[in-house]
């Protein structure tokens, strides 16, 4: 849980320098920098990115996947989705275990650092709609759909 506040506190640090600090921190290179915020011990050849902004079908899509690499016969759950196609977010000690044909979720548009990814598409007005739900079934963001599209939080 502490590796996780403080990757969390070092993507809002990053976010919030200052921008000559943000400008050197560009000229590290993507693969650097997806390595400093996340927390990856390396990067592999063989790792393959499911990407997507939130709320555009990103678990679905890992789900999909995971029955493809192990079947039909196996059950899966929101769970169990972590150990076949874990959340670099949630799951960094577990991604840095693992040691080929590493499948990663991600949010943050590095593409170019990630060797292989799979980009998930979801129309930008369905997303938000969906994100708006989110927000609200998880008593984040009380307003109309007006007020939260029109919020700085989006």
């Amino acid at each position: 849980m502490a590796a996780n506040l403080s990757q969390h506190f070092a993507r809002r640090l990053v976010i919030n320098l200052p921008q000559p600090v943000s400008n050197r921190l560009a000229q590290l290179g993507s693969t650097t920098t997806l390595q400093l915020l996340h927390g990856l011990d390396r990067i592999l050849e063989d790792d393959i990115y499911v990407a997507s902004y939130p709320r555009s079908g990103n678990t679905w899509t890992r789900f999909i996947l995971a029955y493809l690499i192990h079947g039909t016969n196996d059950t899966l759950d929101s769970r169990t989705i972590e150990s076949t196609v874990p959340d670099i977010h949630t799951s960094v000690n577990r991604i840095n275990q693992q040691t080929s044909r590493r499948l990663i979720k991600i949010h943050e548009p590095l593409l170019d650092a990630c060797p292989r990814v799979i980009y998930v598409h979801r129309d930008y007005r369905e997303a938000l709609v969906s994100f708006w739900h989110f927000e609200r079934r998880n008593e984040c963001f009380a307003g109309t759909f007006s007020e939260f599209v029109r919020s700085p939080a989006t």
